[in-house]
Formats: C-alpha cells, structure tokens, sequence
C-alpha cells in the first residue's frame, strides 16, 4: 500500500516528462516506507510528446492496463457509488425541505447547510491523493462509505436546522466528493482505448440517481415520515462500502506485469507515523498550483460544480415557492436524469466520430447549463420548466462525461489524481464564496428566479476562462525550458 499510485501508472521503459507533464518534471513522490522516482526525457524537443502520443506507443500503457477485465467490475462499482450520491442536492432538497421549513429556517440558512457541506467535502477532497498514496483505493473508500452512512442516520433525529450543520454538513457531507473523485481517478487508470467509453457508464450512475434517488425518497417521506425516510435512505448509502471492496490497485490486474513502473525502495524503514506521510504529501502538492494550466482548469471545474450542486438543490424549492406539487418537482428532475442519461451514451460516440476534445465538451456543456438555467428560472410553465430541466440535463451530462478526462487531456494520466485533490480546493473556495451569495441575493430580492439568473451568470464566466489555457499552456512551457536550462 506504501507505494504511490504514481508507481502503478506508466511501464518502466516510459518518459514522463512531456509538454503537459512538466509540473511532475524531477520530482519524487514519497509515499509510505517506499518511493518511485519519475524518469525524465531527454532535453531534446524530438523528446517531447503528448500524452495521448505515450498511451499509443509500443510497449506502453496499453499493455500495462487491463483495457477491460476487472477493469468492468471496478466501473460498475463507480457506477452505483454515482448512483448512491450522485443526486445528493436534489436528496437533500427533497428529503430536508419540508424539515426546514417547518422550523423556520431561511434561504441564507438553507443555503449555508448546503454549500458549507460541498465547502468541506471538497475541501478534503484534496487529501484524496496522499490518503491514496498511503493506504489504498479500496480503504479509504470503505472508510468514506461508512462515514457517510451513519452521518445521514444521524440527521435523522434532526431536532433544529443547527444539528444538521453537524450531522448532515460534516459527517455525511465530507466523503460525498471524495468517494465520487475517487470513482474519478480510479477508473481511467484501469482503460486506455476504452477510457472514454468506460468514465461515460461510470457517470451514469448520477443519471439513474438523478431519476431514481428523488423517487424513492419521495416514496419514503409518503408513505414512512421524515425520520424513518431517512433512516432508510442512509442504510442504501452503506452500499458504497460494499462497492469499494472491488477498487483494487491496478497491477494486481495488470496484463504484463514485467512492465510494471521501477520503484526504489528506501533501505531504511520510515519513521514517520502514516498521518504525517498524508500531511507532508498534502503539502507537497499544493506545488501544483504554481501550474497555469492547473489554475484554469480548477477554476473552471470549481464553478461548475459550485453552479451544477447549487441548481439542484434550489430545484424544489423554487418550484414550491412557484406553487408547484412535490409530484410535479419530482417529474421535472426525472426528465433532467434522462436527458443525461442519453447525454452519456451519446457523447463519447461524438468524441470518437468528429475527434471534439474533452475541453470542448466541457465548454458546450457549460452553456448548455448557463442557458438552461436561465429559462428554467423566468419560464411560467410546468411544460417550459420540464424543457429547461431537460436541456440542463443535456449539458449535465456533457460537462461529467469530461470532467477528469480533460486532465488528462491537458494535463497527461500522472497528473489525473494529483489535479482532482487540487481541484478541491477549488471546489471549495467556489462554495464558500459564491455559494451563498446565491442564498444572499435570494433573500435581498426574495426571487428564485434572481438568484438562479446569477447562478447562470457564473456559468457564462466558466466557460471564458477557457480562453486563458493557450497562455496558460505557454507559461508553463516557458517556465519548464528554464528549469531545464538551470
């Protein structure tokens, strides 16, 4: 377990140093008692390739990876940790709602329990690399699963929208992301041809979520009341402990393990406990920030999500506010699930056929998602709304499909971990701060449609950030040609 997942990557034969790679240039990735060190290409610019142009090379990843085998097994259990929580906005709106208005509770409030729920989820989603790197896939899966679990079964006995801040916003908030990053970063290692394919069924999962979860909970609240609805609902959410069992490292699978990555080992044992091995390797990937290119694409990555979870969660209650029934809510979030349903079927079908890049994709689905949320808020409606939801769905279901692969579009495989903890503090700088300026606007205007046309805003804003990774690309090249030259 001691060794990095960096170690289980790339065949030994293999440079890592790349134009997309350059931030990992030189560095060694300590990890437990053990350590890998990452081999550099020559100076020479024949050298430099791009990681597309590794994965396809004789002797490379491809015939390290399974590209199929255990590799199916590891994506269905990803896909019912999607399933589990992958609607977790529209769960909670649906399953808190009716609590938080009988006792009172404001829309700042509401929105601080949720978006200081995405705040510290995300944000510690950053440990998901060094907790990784120090015990394993499978471990901290399990442990997240089990965490998330019994925090929901404790927001059952909820008695004031206080002790949700702790039962549903820490406990059963904080392993949200990092069980759904961790879905992130293990599947593309287990893939090379079939990547594309294998990360689109993964993620719809969050499309049956978006459809089913609603539903049953509906179901629960109907028929059983709040506290035994989400008694209920927490013991489906065990079920990620189960999932993760499967997440094994990679060359436990591997097709030719004689080209598994050299690793060094370090003559003397560590002395270091594993809780300072996860806060020094924390540490030392704060460098990553120093990267244009990580800059853009967290904060684009950042917004989305902030946007995509926040949209959510306000759909039933800007629907009730509207006079709408918890059924029609419902319906509305049903034809949202199927549209990215069909939207992860046929996206990597796109990708394949016309060659579009995961950043396009990322760019169309963002406004897609702006657009949408913009007609749902001012449509007047039941017929408009159910349109919107399905084109948002739509979007939805194209900025997912892409939302690792563009690190390693951008980025190259190596970096695919290291760039999902680091989008986390993103993630959570984005909920922290515009989060619950949309609760904020809401109460000053006392309009749902306000808010979610600011939350539009943002998206809009996203997708122009775009335009900044060419100079961000050339910043790094720039910086990487003089680290060579010193």
């Amino acid at each position: 377990m001691g060794t990095h997942i960096f170690s289980t990557v790339f065949p030994t034969n293999m440079a890592i140093k790349t134009e997309r790679s350059s931030l990992i240039k030189k560095k060694e990735k300590k990890s437990g008692d053990d350590y890998c060190i990452l081999e550099e290409a020559g100076d020479e610019e024949d050298d430099v390739c791009t990681a597309e142009d590794r994965l396809l090379e004789e002797g490379s990843r491809e015939d390290y990876a399974p590209n199929g085998g255990w590799g199916w097994i590891v994506t269905l259990a990803a896909f019912v940790i999607w399933l589990l929580n992958g609607s977790c906005s529209a769960v909670f709106g649906v399953l808190f709602s009716g609590f938080l208005t009988d006792h009172g509770a404001s829309s700042s409030t509401t929105a601080w329990i949720q978006n200081l729920t995405f705040v510290l989820s995300n944000f510690c989603s950053y440990l998901l690399d060094p907790l990784v790197g120090e015990f394993g896939w499978r471990p901290v899966g399990i442990a997240m699963g089990l965490m998330n679990g019994c925090g929901l079964a404790l927001s059952a006995f909820a008695t004031s929208p206080a002790y949700l801040f702790f039962s549903y916003t820490v406990v059963a908030g904080i392993p949200v992301d990092i069980l759904l990053t961790l879905t992130f970063a293990i599947v593309p290692h287990y893939f090379t041809t079939k990547r594309t394919i294998a990360n689109s069924l993964m993620t719809t999962g969050s499309s049956f979520s978006i459809i089913v979860m609603p539903m049953i909970v509906t179901y629960l609240l109907d028929q059983y009341g709040f506290r035994h609805a989400t008694l209920t609902t927490a013991a489906l959410y065990f079920n990620s402990c189960v999932a993760a069992m499967v997440f094994h490292p990679v060359e436990w699978h591997a097709k030719q393990r004689q080209h598994r990555r050299k690793v060094i080992e370090v003559t003397e044992k560590s002395t270091y406990s594993p809780l300072r091995k996860v806060a020094v390797s924390a540490i030392n990937n704060l460098g990553h920030l120093k990267s244009g290119r990580v800059i853009v694409i967290g904060t684009v990555l950042g917004i989305n999500v902030m946007g995509l979870f926040n949209f959510y969660y306000l759909v039933p209650f800007t629907m009730k506010a509207a006079g709408y029934t918890v059924e029609e809510v419902g319906m509305c979030l049903i034809v949202s699930g199927i549209t990215v349903l069909i939207t992860r079927f046929v996206q990597p079908l796109l990708i394949m056929w016309t060659g579009i890049t995961h950043k396009t994709g990322l760019m169309v689905g963002s406004s897609i998602i702006a657009t949408s949320i913009t007609a749902f808020a001012w449509s007047e409606t039941l017929a408009m709304k159910m349109t919107s939801m399905g084109t948002f769905g739509v979007g939805y279901g194209f900025f997912f499909t892409s939302y690792n692969l563009v690190m390693v579009e951008v980025l190259g495989l190596p970096m695919l971990q290291p760039m999902l903890s680091v989008t986390g503090l993103f993630k959570s700088t984005c909920f922290l701060t515009l989060g619950p300026m949309i609760g904020s606007v809401r109460d000053m205007s006392d309009s749902f449609p306000v808010c979610l046309t600011l939350l539009a805003i943002f998206e809009y804003v996203s997708v122009a950030i775009w335009l900044f990774l060419p100079a961000a690309r050339r910043y790094d090249q720039r910086k990487a040609e003089q680290e060579l030259q010193q």
